[in-house]
């Protein structure tokens, strides 16, 4: 393959100078440029995704742990503690909890030891929080009006 032609006139004969490569040569190098740019692009995508990995990473973990808490708080609301005992030991057999001290199934041998997760106030049995009042007030029904005796704004005293 010719790179370089360059023709001169030397004493009224014109010359012609080539620089020629051969073929391989000329494929070697493009073979090099294309080996430099595919590592260039596969170092660039893992600097790029490596923080996105990571943080993948960490919400996998934290879905774990929320479902391991929601798994517990379930088990844990039943009033028998025979059900919560053999509960905790179904989890741990299907390897949804981890008990790796062997801690819970000495505690669940001993149902006693077993406590039971009482609900927030706030906390429907959905787990979607309900607005900020107390649990047993009475819904509001438009009156702005309290009802005798139940005025507590009233200052002590008057």
């Amino acid at each position: 393959m010719r790179l370089l032609t360059r023709t001169q006139t030397v004493a009224g004969i014109p010359t012609t100078t080539s620089v020629e490569a051969s073929g391989a040569t000329v494929a070697g190098g493009a073979l090099i440029l294309a080996v430099i740019q595919i590592v260039g692009t596969l170092a660039g995508n893992l600097i790029s995704n490596n923080p996105k990995i990571k943080a993948d990473k960490e919400l996998a973990l934290l879905k774990e742990r929320n479902l391991t808490i929601q798994l517990f708080q379930r088990v844990l609301e039943n009033d028998d503690a025979k059900t919560r005992a053999n509960s905790l030991i179904l989890l741990i057999n299907a390897g949804l909890i981890s008990d790796e001290k062997n801690e819970i199934r000495k505690m669940c041998q001993d149902t006693s030891q077993i406590p039971k997760w009482s609900k927030h106030p706030l906390e429907s049995s959905t787990g979607v929080l309900e607005s900020g009042k107390p649990e047993g007030a009475p819904p509001s029904q438009g009156g702005s009006t309290p009802k005798k005796g139940n005025d507590t704004t009233s200052a002590a005293g008057h």
